[in-house]
């Protein structure tokens, strides 16, 4: 932990180790999902039985 606590403090150093992670946990588990813009600016559309 104590890495990430400095990595963090540090947001281009954080972007720069954790960005490609995150790419490849989505293209992992979601490979249908090509474009994350609606995602990511809460633009989805919102469930059927959600109220």
């Amino acid at each position: 932990y104590p890495p990430m606590t400095f990595m963090a403090m540090i947001p281009p150093v954080w972007r720069r180790v954790f960005n490609p992670k995150v790419r490849a946990w989505r293209q992992k588990f979601y490979p249908e999902i090509e474009d994350w813009t609606p995602y990511k600016t809460w633009a989805y559309p919102v469930p059927k039985n959600a109220e």
